[in-house]
């Protein structure tokens, strides 16, 4: 029976070959600098009023970490983002650790509490994720989401099943339905970075095979649609929807340009119209092409339901259409629907990745 054919990385493969100091000693910062990644992202909090789990991008990071470096060092990193916020229980301190864990906490408290179960399947995430990967899963967003929705899952399971014995029978209703949206809107942000990075590699000399040629095309038997012709209407509806009126807090109401998070949504639309219409002269690769305009969909689905959870938040109420603004909804919608066009063409890496591992 043939062995499975494993791959490098993307962290490592972008490495030259050195000698094996270096090699170990770069392996040692990319854990390093994971674990730090995460404690950065784990500061991007937002509370919910009705659930003792907060929205945190801790998520992404976990995803992300595993996915760029590995299941052996992925997983590694995340445990070690675990040991730096608690490291004072070697010697009997519960409450000694770096501020690394959401809103600056630290300690083995945090573990214990309503929260300690999504960390400990931040580790199983980063492992898993690193593993598919490894299997070749990163190299188009198409298998990257696959990649990072079960590594979302595996996240879950721990998450969950730990918050059900805190608070037994809301297990679900405060540790999974609040955040499916935000989390599918992270899942695509993370899924974005690895295919993005293949790409960039691919117009290095030497690196060509990291991907086949890709059409750019939408095909149904002989009829053929450039990608470009449905991305931009969909990239347009994002900067329009994102000017409506954004309902907020208070009643008021503001052009998503005047909040920040719509600054985000309107921006990466814009990028996503412009990106569009450079695909239609091909100046530009178009796995990068499409892996960009992945990412903006991406980054806009994220702001909008950023806003809806602050909105969520100030209002301390269940999540209702008619205050948030039609703006809001078809904004999110659209960056969601920009982020999926990527999947249209089918055509893409039937060839073998670079750097298979020895």
């Amino acid at each position: 029976m043939q062995a499975q054919t494993t791959y490098r990385p993307l962290a490592l493969s972008v490495f030259p070959q050195a000698s094996t100091v270096q090699r170990y000693a770069y392996m040692a910062a990319l854990v390093v600098a994971g674990s730090i990644l995460t404690a950065v992202c784990a500061q991007i909090k937002i509370n919910l009023p009705f659930t003792p789990v907060p929205i945190t991008g801790q998520t992404f990071a976990a995803l992300t970490v595993g996915g760029l470096l590995g299941s052996r060092l992925g997983g590694m990193s995340l445990l070690l983002y675990m040991a730096e916020g608690c490291y004072g229980i070697l010697w009997g301190n519960h409450g000694a650790g770096f501020p690394v864990f959401a809103d600056s906490s630290n300690g083995w408290d945090v573990i214990a509490g309503p929260t300690g179960g999504y960390i400990v399947g931040f580790v199983i995430a980063a492992y898993v994720v690193g593993w598919l990967t490894e299997h070749g899963l990163d190299r188009n967003p198409m298998t990257a989401t696959v990649a990072m929705f079960i590594g979302n899952v595996m996240i879950y399971v721990p998450g969950i099943i730990w918050l059900d014995h805190k608070f037994p029978g809301y297990g679900l209703e405060y540790g999974l339905y609040p955040f499916i949206l935000g989390d599918a809107a992270k899942l695509l942000l993370a899924a974005s970075v690895l295919p993005l990075g293949w790409g960039l590699l691919r117009q290095l000399p030497g690196c060509k095979a990291a991907f086949p040629p890709l059409s750019g095309e939408v095909r149904t038997r002989d009829y053929r649609l450039p990608l470009a012709w449905v991305y931009l209407p969909v990239a347009a509806l994002v900067v329009v929807a994102t000017l409506l009126p954004w309902g907020v807090p208070g009643g008021g109401k503001h052009l998503g340009l005047t909040l920040e998070t719509g600054q985000f949504a309107l921006g990466a639309g814009i990028v996503a119209m412009a990106l569009s219409t450079v695909a239609f002269s091909r100046r530009m690769p178009w796995e990068i092409t499409r892996v960009a305009l992945f990412a903006c969909g991406a980054v806009s689905g994220f702001a909008t339901f950023h806003q809806a959870a602050h909105i969520l938040e100030a209002r301390n109420e269940t999540f209702a259409l008619a205050p948030l603004g039609v703006g809001l909804i078809i904004s999110g919608l659209a960056s969601v629907a920009l982020a999926s066009a990527s999947l249209l063409d089918r055509e893409e890496d039937s060839a073998a990745p670079v750097a298979p591992a020895a």
